[in-house]
């Protein structure tokens, strides 16, 4: 016999399939973000009892302080002179105001639902993650970026993150509805983790390592006495500054090279061929300066014998081989010439094709090899001053850019369209180094809100942040805690809420743990 549904179940069936989609898109697609939160407005508004719904949001002031970040856009078009870029500003954050109205006038949810609903994203997640990883291991790059096909690499580690603290929580749940093994759940977490350092995610390892100690205090104040929590979280210090200063002191003997003999330099090689030395360049790798012993003629004509890529030209992934070699042979110790180069196995010329320009990478695991990629991008920031394609040299730039502007604009900012040109500006009256292409916004969501709606901006932010937990007493809630922890730390060094995977990311999860009205909410608390 057919099953018929009764209209109010159809629009609920409706809602359900439309935070599900959502859900699975966060990780992997902007086009069914889109779609996802299309299909919610659209039955949210043919479901009708539109007037209930507006004055039950307009009634809740959490949900309304959390839109105020969205109202605070719209104000800011008072200031704006650049409305087409306003105009796509406001579009990229309708999340900010659609998911809250939305969600916070539907009907509840059942467990059944939420399980789904997570156990999907953490899904969606895995198979991003696996995508990635076949990517890393099957292609050529030079940028770790390039293996991740669905959205930037900074909002998918925020994901991953996301989906172990889920995965920690079901793990807590005495009666999940969807019942796994609990060494399952624990192998996903350890897959995950294993991701970020193979994807060299700096900003996801970060997050989960504060999270992480969070996690550990929380645990500590609620089992230990105060000696037993003193002598633990002396311990954590001591472990803590230890780690500190061995990478400091790794730090120093990459980067301080190690004395030249500048007099005694040898001024040939073994055939009898002059040497390049530049000695005034401190560039150096594993305390080896790079720019002395460099002998091209006898380096190209050896390396074009043993390679199909010329001396002159670039690799697999893009990179000139020239200084690729440069700076492995560097890594060696090996002086820049024919002897030199017979030192390098057949091994090591198909990585340097590759673009590998450190000997220890070539085993090394992904976080080691991103660490010293940014050692190297300090040297190269400090000698040129030119911070172009360095990840964090150019962040500290786009700080300093973000800090001037907002030193010009301290109470109400620059205005919701305006942003970019205020960027432009800068550059060009400072003379910025930064090429054309990487002259960009602060890269600090907190620095953003404050160059386009001043201080005033940035108190009202926090407050939309920070207001909606505070009045619902969710401050203590386990998952909500720590979704707010990993958002405002990413708030740290990207604009998190200014591309669509990021405020979509943003503004569901927030409403998800916050807004939605859920049964049995017992499993989510700290």
């Amino acid at each position: 016999m057919a099953m018929h549904l009764t209209r109010k179940e159809i629009h609920r069936q409706l809602y359900l399939a439309g935070l599900l989609l959502l859900a699975a898109a966060i990780p992997l697609s902007h086009y069914f973000m889109s779609l996802a939160q299309l299909i919610l407005f659209v039955n949210w508004l043919v479901e009708g009892d539109l007037h209930r719904k507006l004055k039950q949001f307009f009634a809740n002031k959490a949900v309304l302080a959390f839109c105020l970040i969205f109202f605070m856009l719209v104000v800011g078009l008072i200031f704006t002179k650049d409305f087409d870029y306003a105009l796509k500003d406001l579009r990229t954050k309708v999340p900010l105001l659609l998911l809250p109205l939305i969600i916070s006038t539907s009907d509840p949810v059942s467990k059944k639902s939420r399980d789904m609903l997570i156990s999907l994203f953490i899904a969606a997640v895995l198979g991003g993650s696996l995508a990635s990883t076949g990517l890393y291991f099957s292609k050529e790059f030079s940028n770790i970026r390039s293996i991740f096909p669905f959205i930037s690499h900074i909002r998918f580690s925020l994901s991953v993150v996301m989906a172990m603290v889920f995965l920690v929580f079901l793990i807590r749940d005495e009666h999940p509805y969807f019942a796994l093994p609990r060494y399952l759940y624990y192998a996903l977490l350890l897959w995950f983790l294993f991701f970020l350092i193979l994807a060299q995610s700096l900003t996801g390892l970060c997050i989960l390592m504060v999270i992480s100690i969070v996690a550990i205090v929380f645990y500590l104040a609620h089992r230990l006495s105060r000696r037993q929590q003193a002598l633990v979280f002396s311990v954590l210090m001591l472990m803590f500054v230890l780690g500190i200063v061995l990478l400091l002191g790794q730090a120093r003997q990459a980067i301080a090279p190690k004395p030249l003999p500048i007099s005694g330099l040898e001024m040939t090689t073994a055939n009898g061929n002059p040497y390049f030395h530049d000695t005034t360049a401190t560039q150096s790798i594993n305390g080896h300066q790079i720019w002395v012993y460099i002998c091209e003629p006898e380096l190209k004509a050896g390396w074009n014998r043993r390679s199909k890529y010329d001396f002159e030209g670039e690799g697999r992934n893009g990179l000139e081989i020239k200084n690729v070699l440069f700076r492995f042979m560097t890594s060696k110790g090996l002086r820049k010439d024919s002897l030199g180069l017979s030192g390098l196995t057949n091994k090591e010329i198909y990585c340097v094709e590759g673009g590998c320009v450190d000997a220890r990478d070539i085993n090394a695991n992904g976080l080691a090899v991103r660490y010293r990629a940014l050692l190297w991008e300090y040297q190269s920031y400090r000698d040129s001053g030119n911070a172009s394609g360095f990840s964090l040299m150019m962040r500290i730039e786009y700080w300093k850019a973000s800090l001037a502007i907002i030193k010009e604009n301290f109470w109400y900012g620059v205005g919701t369209g305006d942003m970019n040109d205020a960027f432009d500006k800068y550059y060009e009256d400072t003379h910025s180094k930064l090429s054309p292409e990487w002259r960009r916004r602060s890269h600090n969501q907190y620095l953003s809100v404050t160059v386009g709606f001043g201080i005033f901006g940035l108190f009202l932010f926090l407050f939309a942040l920070l207001y909606p937990a505070y009045k619902l007493g969710k401050m203590r809630q386990g998952v909500f805690l720590y979704f707010l922890l990993i958002l405002m730390l990413s708030m740290l060094t990207e604009d998190t809420i200014e591309s669509q995977a990021g405020v979509t990311f943003a503004a569901f999860f927030y409403c998800f743990l916050l807004f939605l009205p859920q049964a049995k909410m017992s499993t989510f608390e700290s």
